[in-house]
């Protein structure tokens, strides 16, 4: 069997008016910390992509590569790719 190593989630900068998105992120984020799989994602600290890195960082994972933000300039200065995990 393949072990997955990294999981590239693309999301919204915004959580929505649902609360169950936001929830299923972060339960995401609290799964991927388990098995120990990377978060490859656009590097925002916002919406839907921000509440699954805090649920990785929360759950021990430690795990995040997001650099897709610092590469097309958005506006969103607050990144979690430059903190040391």
């Amino acid at each position: 069997m393949t072990t997955l190593g990294s999981l590239c989630v693309y999301c919204g900068s915004k959580s929505g008016s649902d609360p169950r998105h936001e929830a299923v992120a972060v339960e995401l984020g609290r799964l991927m910390a388990q098995a120990g799989v990377r978060l490859v994602y656009g590097g925002g600290s916002v919406g839907l992509m921000g509440a699954i890195a805090d649920s990785v960082l929360a759950n021990g994972g430690g795990r995040l590569r997001g650099d897709a933000e610092r590469a097309l300039h958005f506006g969103n200065r607050s990144s979690r790719s430059d903190r040391t995990c």
